[in-house]
């Protein structure tokens, strides 16, 4: 019995005892124990957003500038919220017109962001308006445009691209205007000038006559000088359309000097005109050729029709052809059709074993030429361009 009470008491004092020993345990690891990883704090939804400013304005308008010079701005962004506000650059409107470093950044509250924009002005323009997009955490302006613009002037420039000059009467001086304006000086003086079309220069003439700039009614703001700009045409133009491009060099002191061309169309509606070939444009008044193979050569059939109570006394005769080494061109027996048209048959030929040339038209050769000379009164010459190349 006794050893019983003596066993009951010693497990009583063991339980107690280890209760004592594990609190103590659990005790210690609570003061050791860490959390790895993050913890996600409770953000309140009243926090104040971020409020972006552009400090002077999107826009920077740099006036008169020069073609391809640089100008640079630095615009500044302000962020007046009460959190960090993230500035992203998005896109720009010309990578050869807006150049900039900036890519990324972020503004804390109470300070301001420098972004430095250079414009280069590589358009002709006039106007120029280029921009830079940028996207931002501002809720209210979560993208902005900064907005680059300038007015390109030039030494000299011509008011308009060129003269159309419609329908013309044969016999009548026929006469068309536009104007001359200088950017950068009061003065301008042409020190050269050249119809370009040789075989139509004589019928060309030109006047240059400078005008009061307050007298102007509508005028262009950045303009310092202004010239009138006739072109007369003379009467005796061969019938059918004609074209001619007045090349104009403008020197202003201090400046390089600018070449100023002026293309001049029209079309003179006669008795006499080019008719019946596939290859031929009335509109523009050439025969496309095309390329020629040397070894073969080539021929086109057509007319010229005369048309008029004097139809079957007109005569045509060849009077230039050009280049003689590698066009030819002949007329033949005439046909009259009814009371009022004659048919003259004419024959172009690019002969076997031509030398090798370029005459389309363009930058490699003016075009061949075939000149007809008539006894019409009032339709004296006809002037036919041929379009074709030798291989």
């Amino acid at each position: 019995m006794r050893i019983w009470v003596f066993g009951a008491m010693a497990l009583v004092i063991g339980a107690s005892l280890g209760a004592i020993s594990t609190r103590l345990e659990y005790a210690n690891l609570g003061e050791s124990f860490e959390v790895h990883g993050t913890v996600s704090e409770s953000v309140s939804t009243d926090a104040p957003p971020s409020e972006l400013v552009i400090v002077d304005g999107d826009t920077k308008d740099f006036g008169l500038v020069r073609y391809d010079s640089e100008h640079p701005h630095v615009f500044v962004i302000r962020n007046s919220g009460q959190a960090p506000l993230r500035v992203t650059k998005e896109n720009v409107s010309c990578s050869l017109c807006v150049i900039t470093k900036f890519t990324s950044a972020v503004v804390p509250p109470g300070e301001t962001l420098n972004i430095d924009v250079t414009l280069q002005a590589r358009k002709l323009g006039p106007k120029i308006n280029e921009s830079l997009e940028l996207r931002t955490s501002d809720p209210s302006h979560r993208t902005v445009s900064l907005q680059l613009m300038a007015y390109v002037g030039a030494v000299a420039r011509l008011s308009a691209e060129g003269l159309p000059l419609g329908s013309i009467d044969a016999l009548k001086e026929t006469t068309a205007s536009c104007q001359i304006h200088g950017y950068f000086s009061s003065q301008i003086e042409i020190v050269q000038s050249e119809f370009i079309h040789a075989t139509m220069r004589e019928y060309f003439d030109f006047e240059i006559k400078q005008l009061d700039i307050a007298d102007m009614p509508e005028k262009d703001p950045y303009v310092r000088s202004a010239y009138e700009l006739t072109v007369r045409v003379k009467p005796g133009v061969p019938v059918g359309p004609f074209r001619q491009t007045l090349k104009l060099l403008a020197r202003v002191e201090g400046q390089e000097d600018t070449m100023l061309e002026l293309p001049i169309q029209g079309r003179v509606d006669g008795a006499i005109s080019f008719i019946a070939s596939p290859e031929f444009s009335p509109q523009y008044g050439f025969l496309q050729g095309g390329r020629v193979a040397s070894a073969e050569g080539k021929t086109w059939e057509m007319h010229v029709m005369v048309k008029g109570p004097q139809h079957q006394d007109v005569e045509l005769t060849i009077d230039a052809i050009e280049p003689k080494e590698c066009l030819t061109a002949s007329l033949g027996e005439p046909k009259a059709l009814g009371d009022n048209i004659t048919l003259h048959p004419l024959t172009v030929s690019v002969p076997k074993g031509a030398p090798a040339i370029a005459r389309l038209g363009n930058e490699q050769g003016d075009a061949g030429q075939v000149v007809i000379k008539t006894t019409h009164p009032t339709a004296k010459k006809l002037i036919l361009s041929v379009r074709f190349a030798v291989e």
